[in-house]
């Protein structure tokens, strides 16, 4: 939902604060992933990453929610803090995930497919925001990332479930018959 920001007749009227507006969305979001990954990280070694992964994924879910039927810029602002801790910070639990799951010789090339999902979000999440913005509106690319939310959390929480505290699971020993030392 990087991409989506209120039309331009939005913002000319000075719905949502105008582009001001719009970019105090963009930066709330960032601004809590980033101090929203450390403190997950940490929870997430010492308590469980499937339960923090999970509080990720609610707030991830309950931030896009509120921005998508929020009426005001503060309502947006919050719900872009609260969706941008969810979404940044449960980066922090996929990395750790592939560091405990995964041996060395695998840990590479599953860090380069994580790191692409940085990318290909970063390349399309603007046209299609834009897209969906002069269509149907704006909030659009909020509705419709909460069932991807979901889908995902139940692709993924079942496998973090089965990974050990230490490398040597059985995903693990997969990836190291398949890898090896190449």
């Amino acid at each position: 939902a990087g991409g989506a920001a209120p039309a331009p007749a939005d913002t000319r009227s000075g719905a949502c604060g105008g582009w001001t507006g719009v970019r105090w969305g963009f930066t709330a979001s960032r601004r809590a992933g980033s101090v929203g990954t450390p403190i997950v990280g940490r929870r997430g070694d010492r308590y469980g990453k499937e339960k923090w992964l999970l509080y990720t994924r609610v707030g991830l879910a309950a931030g896009t929610l509120m921005a998508a039927v929020g009426d005001s810029l503060a309502l947006l602002i919050a719900a872009r803090v609260i969706q941008g801790w969810g979404g940044g910070a449960q980066y922090t639990i996929a990395y750790g995930a592939i560091a405990k799951a995964y041996p060395e010789a695998g840990r590479s090339r599953i860090l380069a497919l994580l790191s692409a999902m940085w990318i290909i979000p970063g390349l399309l999440g603007p046209g299609i925001g834009s897209v969906l913005a002069s269509t149907i509106g704006w909030r659009w690319a909020f509705f419709l990332l909460l069932p991807l939310i979901v889908v995902a959390t139940l692709m993924v929480v079942p496998g973090l479930t089965r990974i050990p505290g230490t490398a040597g699971s059985s995903a693990a020993r997969e990836i190291e018959r398949r890898f090896g030392d190449r």
